[in-house]
């Protein structure tokens, strides 16, 4: 559709903001079903998005867009502030704010994006962790893993987190936590110390790729 063909110009596209941003926070139009609003906001977002830090003046109103009843509308929201906004000190804590969201594509979304910053998410270790504490959704928990695997052992918090992930009820999910704890250079080997005993308990999993991923963990 036209919006994403103004999105596709980026950058270049900076004069279309203005008129995209009102089609974001227009109140409903009563010639369109909701669905159709909801599409033609979710346009408008994706288009500001591609359009990326040039489409500052338009932050706040996609932002609005959060607080949206549509998932679809609220992932696209977040996905196009990330790109408005790139520096992990403003992405990561919006993608934070996502994390509790009801919409299970919504938190895969800003789990997804989370990986991406590496040890640049630090900020988002206690988050991922009640992730991987609480959340019902094996993709999710699995995601919060890679994040934290991601940020790095020698930071305060991630060693705690993927430990409890080490004890998940899903296979996978332990399998990569186990590996995620396998140190690689002496303050890894330092920081993973506090794993010991979880990996020593691994030894004994059900499953043989976990217990063998725990004797190289362990090594």
């Amino acid at each position: 559709n036209t919006m994403s063909q103004i999105g596709q110009f980026g950058a270049q596209a900076k004069s279309a903001v203005n008129a995209l941003s009102k089609v974001v926070t227009e109140e409903s139009n009563p010639e369109f079903t909701e669905e159709q609003q909801t599409e033609l906001k979710t346009a408008a977002v994706e288009a500001l998005g591609d359009i990326g830090p040039a489409a500052k003046a338009a932050e706040a109103g996609v932002a609005t867009a959060l607080l949206s009843d549509m998932p679809k509308l609220r992932k696209a929201a977040l996905l196009a502030l990330v790109k408005i906004e790139p520096q992990a000190k403003v992405a990561v804590p919006t993608l934070l704010k996502s994390l509790s969201d009801p919409s299970t594509e919504v938190r895969l979304a800003a789990l997804n994006e989370l990986t991406k910053f590496g040890p640049n998410a630090e900020a988002a270790v206690a988050g991922l962790t009640t992730v991987i504490q609480t959340d019902a959704h094996q993709g999710a928990r699995e995601a919060a893993v890679t994040a934290l695997s991601r940020i790095g052992l020698t930071v305060k918090g991630v060693v705690p987190g993927l430990t409890i992930a080490v004890k998940d009820k899903a296979a996978h999910i332990r399998l990569a936590a186990v590996n995620a704890l396998r140190p690689w250079t002496s303050d890894e080997m330092t920081a993973a110390l506090k794993a010991t005993p979880a990996l020593t308990s691994a030894l004994d999993d059900s499953d043989p790729e976990v217990s063998n991923a725990a004797v190289h963990a362990l090594i």
